[in-house]
């Protein structure tokens, strides 16, 4: 299965650093906990190590890029952080959600460019 999944990812002619990106962004947004979807995409990523092509650098930093986009309600640190500077939900989604969307944006940039360029 691994080497089907593997072989159907390498078909998809995206830059390999995405996949492990969105595995976790879609897992991060599914299940809410950000360990969780790290720890498990990291499980789900480490078997197409050969078929991505990445450093496992590469794959680690972008699994962190794609844990930070979609914090929501269902994260226990989103209710957590909220309750912590007593903002209501209006203000934890400007406050946390947006900052650590665009976080992980220009952090997963500047891992594609690092990547594209050899460096990592």
């Amino acid at each position: 299965a691994v080497t089907e999944l593997g072989q159907m990812v390498v078909n998809l002619n995206i830059p390999m650093v995405l996949i492990p990106l969105l595995i976790a962004a879609v897992i991060t947004t599914a299940v809410g906990s950000m360990t969780t979807a790290g720890l498990t995409t990291a499980g789900i990523v480490l078997p197409m190590m050969p078929y991505l092509g990445l450093s496992p650098i590469a794959a680690v930093l972008s699994i962190g890029c794609g844990t930070l986009l979609f914090s929501h309600v269902n994260n226990s640190g989103f209710w957590i952080v909220s309750q912590l500077f007593n903002l209501n939900v209006k203000q934890a989604f400007k406050y946390l959600t947006f900052p650590n969307a665009l976080a992980g944006l220009i952090a997963f940039a500047t891992l594609a460019l690092l990547n594209a360029l050899g460096l990592i």
